[in-house]
């Protein structure tokens, strides 16, 4: 089976799909040495059924800022990379990044992007997605958040499932 993690919003009927491709990906950044910085950059998927498959991650971006306890895509490379992922169907759903922490909480200053990211974008989504990569193996340190111009939401992962917390 492939390891994916599943996101259902009780308040939504949409279910949102990390697939192993956009895990992997964000895997290869873990935070698991002192002199690793954070890492990051967006999401891209399609909406299928009421389900968003989250299928792509990218980044981080030459010229990103990064340092231990932060990270910031350039904002021209995620542009470039949003279009280019347009032009293969495949939509812009939000961003990810790396925390040192193996359960990784979302900061203050993440939720507050989060949801400036809404304000900003043209997204056709009902929801911006947010993902941190902490240390742990598997879905036990993958946080996902969410945020439709209200207060972000956390999700809690339960074996592959997410749900809300």
């Amino acid at each position: 089976m492939e390891p994916i993690i599943r996101a259902h919003l009780p308040t939504s009927a949409q279910h949102i799909v990390l697939r192993k491709s956009a895990l992997d990906y964000m895997a290869k950044y873990i935070q698991n040495r002192l002199w690793k910085l954070e890492a990051g950059g967006q999401l891209f998927g399609h909406l299928k059924d009421g389900t968003l498959e989250i299928k792509v991650a990218t980044g981080p971006y030459l010229g990103d800022l990064r340092k231990r306890f932060g990270y910031r895509s350039k904002p021209d490379c995620a542009q470039r990379e949003i279009e280019k992922q347009r032009e293969r169907g495949l939509y812009y759903c939000g961003d990810w990044h790396t925390h040192p922490q193996a359960h990784p909480t979302a900061s203050t200053e993440d939720l507050s992007t989060i949801s400036k990211m809404v304000q900003r974008s043209d997204f056709r989504l009902s929801c911006m997605v947010m993902v941190i990569q902490g240390t742990d193996d598997g879905a036990k340190g993958v946080a996902v958040y969410t945020s439709s111009g209200d207060a972000p939401k956390r999700w809690e992962v339960v074996d592959d499932w997410v749900r809300i917390v």
